[in-house]
């Protein structure tokens, strides 16, 4: 009666407030209604009203029923839907044209900010429709350090699931999984190992920042922790040939890398390797040496270091693995991208020299070669299970 009457529905009491306000207050559905339609406006103050009542519908009508919400309520509201959790009102936000990624007084988006505060249901509406998932905190943080910081394992697993990468770092140098195990958050822990995070020490050992290494090896950094590819730090430096960080992990007594030095052609990673005491002929799993490796990957750099070690035990040219197979035979079987190792290869002398000189064997009736042309035939070819394996006790290089 009263708008009927000609009452201005922008009128306001002693406190400044407006009949739509109180109507919000009270959750007075019906009249707010009445208000909306007779074009009561929407402002920051009954967003806040709306949000901060006991009626969690009643942000509802006010969507429903506003004709006109200007952008920044909308984007008000949004945040605000975040902080309730109140998910529907973010689907229907969103749906009505309001920016996903919009930041606030603290440049979170939405999403950022429903990460930090553990709201599962709003993050996953967010995700659903599309909210940016590369965006970041002014410090750097992901949206999976925020869940990982809030103990967040479910809003942590939709990220994942949507292929978040775990290793990315804030401003300071922190990954999720830092985060996980400074709140001592073991169920996150293992969630970030499974999807591929790497330990704080294997970034250092995998980047080569000897500095940071040093200082967790000091913080006590287990140098023998395992990634989901069951490779420890010294894999990883080891991969990479970053020399004084190998150095640094053997003295912690890490596990040896003599095979993956080999398999990746890193020749003076092998000869630190070797001068550290680890043991040459040393096999796998497989019963493969590092010899074996260098020879299957292609790496006559590895060979040749493998072979010229002469402060110790020697590469035994005759090792066979679990499938009875000699280096030599091993090289000749692999067809490499980088270049066949073969006999002569095997051969050669220590250094650049591309040619042989050998001695006849005394178990041997095979001609010997000149250094002028190629070696082309093996020694002497005994037999093990039918296979010719070659004997090099001959050759003066060996």
């Amino acid at each position: 009666m009263l708008l009927e009457a000609g009452a201005s529905t922008e009128g306001k009491d002693e406190r400044g407030q407006t009949a739509l306000s109180y109507a919000v207050s009270q959750g007075s559905e019906n009249t707010a209604k009445v208000l909306l339609e007779a074009g009561a406006t929407v402002d920051s103050n009954t967003v806040e009203r709306a949000f901060n009542s006991d009626h969690p519908s009643i942000f509802k009508i006010l969507l429903e029923y506003s004709k006109d919400l200007s952008a920044d309520i909308m984007e008000l509201a949004l945040f605000r839907a975040v902080q309730k959790n109140q998910h529907s009102v973010v689907a229907a936000l969103i749906d009505r044209g309001t920016d996903i990624n919009t930041h606030n007084k603290k440049h979170y988006t939405p999403l950022l900010l429903a990460c930090e505060m553990g709201k599962v249901e709003s993050a996953e509406v967010l995700m659903e429709k599309g909210a940016n998932l590369g965006i970041r905190t002014p410090a750097a943080d992901t949206a999976l350090h925020l869940a990982v910081q809030a103990g967040a394992a479910s809003i942590a697993g939709l990220l994942l699931s949507k292929g978040m990468d775990t290793n990315l770092r804030n401003q300071a140098e922190e990954t999720p999984l830092h985060f996980a195990a400074l709140h001592n958050h073991g169920a996150l822990v293992g969630l970030l190992v499974g999807a591929g995070a790497k330990s704080p020490l294997h970034l250092a050992a995998e980047q080569g920042h000897q500095t940071l290494a040093e200082m967790l090896l000091k913080a006590r950094a287990d140098p023998n922790a395992q990634d989901k590819e069951k490779k420890t730090p010294l894999h990883a430096a080891a991969l990479r040939g970053h020399l004084s960080i190998v150095e640094m992990l053997l003295a912690k007594k890490g596990r040896t890398a003599l095979h993956l030095a080999a398999e990746y052609g890193h020749g003076e990673l092998i000869n630190l390797l070797l001068s550290h005491g680890a043991a040459i002929n040393a096999s796998d799993s497989s019963r493969d040496t590092a010899l074996h490796c260098a020879c299957r990957a292609g790496h006559l750099g590895a060979v040749s270091a493998l072979l010229g070690w002469a402060r110790g035990e020697k590469a035994n040219l005759l090792a066979l693995n679990s499938l009875r197979k000699t280096p030599l035979q091993v090289a000749e079987l692999s067809k490499t991208e980088n270049q066949d190792i073969g006999t002569h290869s095997l051969c050669g002398l220590r250094g650049s020299q591309n040619h042989l000189r050998w001695k006849r064997s005394p178990r041997s009736s095979s001609p010997t070669c000149d250094q002028a042309s190629p070696c082309q035939s093996q020694h002497s070819i005994p037999r093990v299970d039918g296979d010719p394996i070659p004997t090099w006790a001959g050759c003066s290089n060996v």
